[in-house]
């Protein structure tokens, strides 16, 4: 497949160039998703890699990180952020 641009910021990539026989949207698709996947076919390629976690209900989910990070935001305006592993999360949590 045609080179990718990795995009480590957003955790997205965008293909360099589109093919014409396989037209591209260029904007950005974030990773582990199924638009991802489906980009990768519509591109030609052989595989993608993808990880998966598992729920404390112990179901598989593709997400990259071991962690999630949940913003509370307070009355005040002031927010608080926590970083919670994905095993801790049920499902529906997630």
């Amino acid at each position: 497949g045609p080179p990718l641009n990795k995009k480590h910021t957003n955790d997205s990539i965008t293909p360099s160039f589109p093919s014409a026989t396989r037209p591209v949207q260029t904007k950005f698709v974030s990773e582990n998703t199924l638009a991802s996947f489906k980009g990768a076919f519509q591109l030609g390629f052989d595989f993608v890699e993808f990880d998966i976690q598992l729920s404390k209900d112990k179901i598989p989910i593709v997400y990259h990180d071991f962690q999630v990070a949940i913003t509370l935001k307070r009355k005040r305006q002031q927010t608080e952020l926590f970083i919670v592993p994905v095993k801790d999360l049920t499902l529906p949590q997630l």
